[in-house]
């Protein structure tokens, strides 16, 4: 969808660009994808774990805007006992989004930041026009 197209541009201030826009909608989809994949057990084979990846990919690239969406899921680590499964947390998983809105496009990552200890949602760049 287009920005001329897009039925709620008239709710933003109208001082919002293009770039800002994209930058808000690709925080939008790196949140749901934090939000949505956290506590989802992890398959063991690396085929099972390639078609999670895609479905995940697949749906979350649904919202509006989203131009890509790749997520990547870290192997299991091994079970500790029979109710012990591996299952997702913000230090095994890496979800990359590209939003294009109208004239802008943005590159953005959610990643395990070693160093903060934090899940963190980048901008790695903006593309005008």
């Amino acid at each position: 969808m287009s920005r001329a197209r897009d039925p709620a541009r008239r709710l933003f201030h109208p001082s919002v660009q293009d770039s800002e826009r994209a930058c808000f909608e690709a925080g939008i989809a790196l949140a749901v994808a934090y939000h949505y994949l956290l506590g989802a057990p992890i398959p063991k084979s690396r085929e099972a774990r390639r078609m999670l990846e895609r479905g995940l990919s697949e749906a979350l690239a649904m919202q509006p805007f989203r131009e890509k969406v790749e997520v990547r899921i870290a192997p299991p680590p091994k079970r500790r006992g029979i109710y012990s499964y591996p299952y997702i947390t913000p230090q095994n998983f890496t979800v990359r989004v590209v939003v294009k809105y109208g004239g802008c496009r943005v590159f953005s990552t959610l990643r395990w930041s070693r160093k903060l200890r934090y899940p963190l949602m980048l901008i790695d760049g903006v593309e005008r026009g």
